[in-house]
């Protein structure tokens, strides 16, 4: 009976070792795979969080592009050398794009007498592949226009004009003051600009209104 032990035990501990060498194996195996691809499945989906739910999901994208404080706008727009300025995308995003926001806050040296501090225009995408901007996941990015004197007798913070579907999330626009003299201004505004996706955008500290859509349809 004891010899009988000793070799069933034996007989177990070589299949242990056996199973779990094939498990190693199969772990080396997937790592290599899953390196070999990843590179040609990043070319064409990006992850994209949810910060609501936390699920994360592929979403089919042209290009990615990437904004940050301590970015400059003769950059390539690439993570490691991001744009500087939220404007800088209205000349680059094409249908099926993707913008993230870094987190940070954001300044804008336009003089006095502008009008617009953030001028996003003709950004148009399709039913299909709308133009994403997000907040880079986990990430708060701020506009903070608190530092502005305004002059005209109106002025927007961020001005999303002569677009169409344009999904914009995440981002917060804040400290627009409006003048002694009356002037009106506006947060967020979307003129001439349909099937629009405004989601998470928080305006705050405006001195006029938050939200303004104007000749604009199909805004959700």
């Amino acid at each position: 009976m004891k010899k009988d032990f000793v070799c069933q035990h034996y007989k177990f501990s070589l299949n242990s070792k056996l199973h779990v060498l094939t498990l190693s194996i199969i772990a080396i195996f997937t790592t290599v795979f899953t390196s070999s691809c990843k590179k040609e499945v990043d070319q064409n989906f990006t992850a994209i969080a949810d910060s609501t739910s936390g699920k994360i999901s592929a979403l089919a994208v042209k290009n990615t592009y990437y904004v940050s404080p301590t970015g400059n706008d003769a950059n390539p727009g690439t993570i490691s050398a991001p744009f500087a300025t939220w404007e800088k995308l209205s000349g680059i995003l094409t249908a099926g794009d993707l913008a993230y926001i870094r987190g940070g806050t954001y300044r804008v040296n336009k003089a006095a007498n502008a009008d617009v501090r953030v001028r996003l225009s003709n950004l148009n995408g399709t039913s299909a592949d709308s133009i994403r901007i997000y907040a880079y996941p986990g990430e708060s990015p701020v506009l903070n226009l608190d530092n502005i004197l305004v002059t005209e007798w109106s002025n927007y913070g961020v001005y999303l004009q002569n677009s169409s579907y344009v999904h914009i999330k995440g981002l917060r626009i804040t400290g627009l003051a409006q003048h002694s003299s009356g002037n009106v201004v506006w947060g967020f505004t979307l003129a001439n600009s349909n099937n629009c996706t405004v989601e998470q955008v928080e305006v705050d500290n405006i001195g006029g209104q938050g939200f303004y859509s104007l000749n604009s349809n199909d805004i959700l």
